[in-house]
């Protein structure tokens, strides 16, 4: 009698449509996830690197001073601080795809009224809006993906999905090259309306995505549970045997993500005004970082599952200082 095909043969892998085993370990259910993770952290990205992309211009449109400029950017990651805790605390109570549909439409919508946008205080609300979105998009989604993950290709999945941020940067790159060197001075308005596209990416969430079956679980059993506050969940992470680990992980997210932003938010104005590149040219130097930024992401989604994710980080922040020192 003929063996049944191994898990490994050309058989299962055509049946797989060649994805690899990261992917295959997935439920099939919860693929969608996946993909809706990917989709939305990068069109997170595009909307929002559609700001720093436009600042100069911007700046130069309302005549604004160094200060405001940053005070633009200021409020949307203050805003999106904000908008992490709120989506983590609202996607508990009633789900983690009801609010990732919410945030995807609050930043896509906000983005494309920053467009439109005629006073340098609209242009801050709306502004602190889109953030509340930029935040509580990716605090919804990437915890909707973990859940969903088994352990053992956990890094790679959330490797995979973070590795969205670059493809999303890319096309707002992309977007600032063809819409700055043909549309004039008003080229930031047009760039601001694209961010209106990330909508159309509820179609597919609302028909494929569902929750995790722990957040299903977790939410009916608070049914059954005297209620408390809304921010109980909050709280929880500063009690006594969290606290510590708690604070050191705001630490290292404040330094992590102070870092990032602090560099890219200005490189592109840097690159025009100091450096002289046209366009064409800041577009072609900040595709070669974010083809670094890509791989960074994927390789240390392999790394965590090898060595840990401590290790990980380690090496990386040990590298990042390295070629800073240089």
């Amino acid at each position: 009698m003929a063996e049944p095909p191994s898990s490994t043969s050309p058989i299962t892998a055509s049946r797989a449509g060649g994805f690899p085993r990261w992917y295959r370990s997935l439920p099939r259910e919860h693929r969608p996830v996946f993909w809706a993770g990917f989709a939305g952290w990068g069109l997170d990205s595009f909307d929002f690197n559609t700001l720093p992309l436009a600042l100069g211009s911007l700046t130069a449109a309302f005549a604004l001073s160094s200060a405001q400029a940053g005070w633009i950017m200021t409020v949307t990651l203050l805003a999106s601080a904000v908008g992490g805790a709120l989506a983590g605390l609202l996607s508990d109570r009633v789900g983690r795809v009801r609010v990732l549909m919410l945030t995807v439409a609050t930043f896509a919508v906000f983005t494309a009224l920053s467009g439109l946008a005629q006073t340098y205080g609209q242009m801050l609300l709306f502004k602190g809006l889109q953030g509340l979105g930029f935040g509580g998009e990716f605090a919804a989604g990437a915890v909707l993906v973990a859940e969903v993950s088994p352990a053992k290709h956990r890094g790679r999945i959330l490797g995979f999905v973070h590795s969205s941020w670059a493809v999303g940067w890319g096309l707002a790159v992309l977007g600032y090259t063809v819409v700055f060197s043909h549309a004039g001075p008003d080229a930031w308005r047009y760039l601001f309306l694209l961010g209106i596209l990330p909508a159309f990416a509820l179609l597919f969430v609302g028909r494929n995505v569902k929750d995790s079956d722990a957040s299903t679980e977790n939410r009916r059993r608070a049914a059954t549970e005297t209620a408390g506050p809304a921010w109980g969940g909050l709280v929880v992470l500063f009690c006594r045997d969290l606290r510590r680990t708690t604070l050191l992980a705001v630490l290292v997210g404040i330094g992590v993500q102070g870092g990032y932003f602090a560099v890219f938010t200005w490189l592109p104005s840097y690159l025009h005004t100091e450096r002289g590149l046209t366009v064409v040219g800041t577009g072609g130097y900040l595709s070669a970082v974010i083809a670094g930024c890509f791989l960074g992401y994927v390789c240390a989604g392999y790394l965590h599952d090898w060595v840990g994710r401590r290790a990980t980080f380690v090496l990386f922040a040990v590298s990042r200082l390295q070629t800073e020192h240089r």
